[in-house]
């Protein structure tokens, strides 16, 4: 492995703090539906198809519109 590769994989990024108050905007602009906070079901999305790598993702999004898409990531930039 390239010496730049052994130094991104030895990195530690620090999580991104979600709170109750994000998840419940969350939940407004998609509904519960698209929000994802099982463990269990989290497990699929945070490890990658070769099963090599896994993340800790604590909460996933899925937007059923562009728009919804659109007031998520306005959200996030607030």
């Amino acid at each position: 492995q390239s010496e730049h590769l052994q130094t991104l994989q030895a990195q530690e990024i620090p999580p991104l703090l979600v709170t109750a108050q994000d998840v419940s905007a969350f939940k407004g602009i998609i509904g519960s539906r698209g929000i994802v906070t099982d463990e269990d079901e989290l497990d699929a999305f945070n490890t990658d198809w070769t099963r090599k790598w896994k993340g800790n993702s604590k909460l996933v999004i899925k937007p059923g519109t562009t728009e919804e898409t659109a007031e998520v990531l306005k959200y996030c930039n607030m």
